[in-house]
C-alpha cells in the first residue's frame, strides 16, 4: 500500500480521486503512467523551445555572415591573390610589348582569367549555402517547437496517448539504467 500512497502523492489531486474509486493496481499504475506522459510532454515542450531558440540563433548568425561582404573565408583570400596574379600578368603584357615571342610571357591571360571566375563562383556558392541553411534552421526550430505542442495537446486531452508517453519515458529511464 505504501508504495501506491507515495505514487498518487505526486500526482494531481483529479488523478488521486480516482485511486479512492477502485483499488486495482493496474489502474493506479495506469494513472502513474498517465502523470508522467504528461508531465514528458510539459518537458518536451520545454525542450523544443531551447532547441528552436539554438537552432534560430544559429540560423540567424549564418544567415549574417552570408549577407557580409567583409567576412573574410579563405575563398575570399584566394580570389584576392588570383586577382593580383591577374593584374600582375596585364602589366608584364602591357609592359613589354613586342616580346609575345617569347614564351616566357604569354601575351593573354586567360590562365589568370579563369581562375578568377571559377572563384568568384564558387565563393558565391559558399555564401548561397550558409544563407539557405542559416533560412531552413529557422523553421526546423519552429517545427519542433509545433510537433512538442501538438503532442502535449493530444497528451492532455487523451489518457492513452499520456500512458504511451509515460511508458516511453519510463523504457527510456531503464534503458539508460541497463546501459550504465
Amino acid at each position: 500500500m505504501s508504495q501506491k500512497d507515495a505514487i498518487s502523492n505526486n500526482s494531481d489531486p483529479s488523478v488521486n480521486h480516482q485511486h479512492h474509486h477502485h483499488h486495482h493496481h493496474d489502474d493506479s499504475f495506469g494513472d502513474f503512467q498517465a502523470t508522467v506522459g504528461r508531465a514528458s510532454a510539459k518537458a518536451s515542450i520545454v525542450g523544443a523551445w531551447i532547441f528552436a531558440v539554438l537552432l534560430g540563433i544559429i540560423g540567424i548568425i549564418m544567415a549574417i555572415f552570408a549577407f557580409i561582404p567583409t567576412y573574410k573565408d579563405d575563398c575570399q583570400d584566394d580570389l584576392e591573390s588570383s586577382r593580383r596574379s591577374l593584374s600582375n600578368c596585364k602589366e608584364a603584357v602591357k609592359t613589354k610589348p613586342g616580346m609575345t615571342d617569347k614564351p616566357s610571357i604569354p601575351n593573354t591571360c586567360d590562365d589568370e582569367k579563369d581562375k578568377v571566375s571559377s572563384l568568384t563562383k564558387s565563393c558565391k556558392k559558399s555564401r548561397n549555402y550558409l544563407l539557405l541553411i542559416g533560412l531552413i534552421m529557422i523553421p526546423l526550430g519552429v517545427l519542433v517547437v509545433w510537433g512538442a505542442k501538438a503532442w502535449d495537446r493530444k497528451v492532455q486531452s487523451s489518457r492513452s496517448a499520456a500512458q504511451f508517453g509515460g511508458a516511453l519515458t519510463e523504457a527510456s529511464i531503464i534503458s539508460d539504467m541497463m546501459r550504465r
